[in-house]
C-alpha cells in the first residue's frame, strides 16, 4: 500500500548504499571550481520543475550542500544542492513538513517552495555520476546574518535582545516538537557528537597529532552524550549565529537543513559554542 505521507515525492531510484559512496566520492574527486559549476548547471536544469525564468545565480555557500541566490518567475529564491551522502528523502520532508507548521503559528522560517506538482524536492537523474541528488527551492528572506554583528567591537547592548528573541524562539521550537511527535518517525537522529562519524571524519584526514586531539575531544563528548536523559524531540540541530537573520520584523531563523530528533539541549550547545566569541 502506498505510504499516505509520501505524496508527492519523487519515486525512489532504488540506489544501493554502495553507489551513493561511489558517487559522493567521484564528486569529491572534482576541484572545488568543477564543483560548484557542476551544482550551478543543476540548480539550472532542476529548476525549470518550479518555474519558467531564472536569472543570473549567484553562490551563497558551499558546504554540505551548495546554496545559489537568484531572481525568478517564483520570486528571490535560494537554491540548494545537496549532497548524496548527507541528507536523504526523509530528512527533506520533515523539514519541508516541520517549518509548514511552524510558519502557520506565525514563526519566521523559511518557506520551502513545493515543485509545479507539489514535491518538496526533486531528485536529480541525469545519469552524471558526478551529480549530487536532491535539488530544493527556497523563498529568500532578506535580512542580517547574526553571526556578522557578533564580531568587529559588537555593542553588547545591542546584541543581547537579539540574542533573548532567539533564545525564546528556540524554547517555542523545542515546546512545539515536545507535543507534536508525528514527524519524529521520519527524522534523522542525532546521538554522537556533531550527529556524525567516521565516514565524515577518519584518521586519513588529519596528521597524527590533530587524529590525537580530536580522538580525545571525541572520547570526552561521548561521555557526556552518554549521561544524557531528556527526552528525545526534533531539534534545528545547527542553531548558530550564521543561521540567524536579523529582519524588519525580527529575528528570523534559516536552514533547517540538519533538523533531526535529539536532546534539546543540543541546540543551546550549538548556539553557546559559536556565540563564544562575543566580547
Amino acid at each position: 500500500m502506498d505510504d499516505p505521507r509520501r505524496a508527492g515525492l519523487p519515486q525512489p531510484a532504488g540506489v544501493r548504499v554502495d553507489q551513493v559512496n561511489q558517487v559522493a566520492r567521484a564528486f569529491d574527486a572534482l576541484d572545488k571550481a568543477q564543483q560548484t559549476a557542476r551544482c550551478e548547471a543543476i540548480a539550472r536544469t532542476a529548476f525549470g520543475a518550479w518555474g519558467d525564468s531564472l536569472g543570473p545565480l549567484s553562490l551563497l555557500s558551499d558546504g554540505f550542500n551548495t546554496t545559489f541566490l537568484g531572481d525568478s518567475d517564483r520570486g528571490r529564491v535560494v537554491i540548494r544542492i545537496h549532497r548524496r551522502d548527507h541528507r536523504g528523502d526523509n530528512g527533506l520532508l520533515v523539514e519541508k513538513r516541520w517549518t509548514d507548521e511552524l510558519r502557520a503559528q506565525g514563526l519566521r522560517v523559511p518557506e520551502v517552495l513545493p515543485t509545479r506538482e507539489g514535491a518538496p524536492f526533486l531528485e536529480s537523474r541525469s545519469g552524471d555520476s558526478t551529480e549530487p541528488q536532491h535539488v530544493s527551492v527556497i523563498a529568500y528572506r532578506d535580512g542580517k546574518v547574526l553571526s556578522e554583528s557578533l564580531t568587529g567591537g559588537a555593542d553588547e547592548s545591542a546584541i543581547l535582545p537579539h540574542l533573548a528573541e532567539l533564545g525564546a524562539l528556540a524554547a517555542t521550537l523545542h515546546g512545539h516538537t515536545e507535543a507534536h511527535h508525528e514527524l519524529d518517525h521520519l527524522a534523522p537522529r542525532h546521538l554522537a557528537p556533531l550527529g556524525v562519524s567516521a565516514p565524515f571524519l577518519t584518521e586519513a584526514h588529519l596528521d597524527p597529532s590533530l587524529w590525537a586531539l580530536y580522538s580525545d575531544a571525541l572520547t570526552r563528548c561521548e561521555a557526556v552524550f552518554a549521561l544524557q536523559t531528556a527526552p528525545l524531540q526534533l531539534c534545528h540541530a545547527d542553531l548558530h549565529g550564521g543561521n540567524v537573520l536579523l529582519t524588519g520584523d525580527g529575528v528570523a531563523l534559516i536552514d533547517f537543513d540538519d533538523c533531526a530528533v535529539t536532546w534539546p539541549g543540543l541546540d543551546l550547545g550549538i548556539a553557546a559554542f559559536y556565540l563564544r566569541v562575543m566580547p
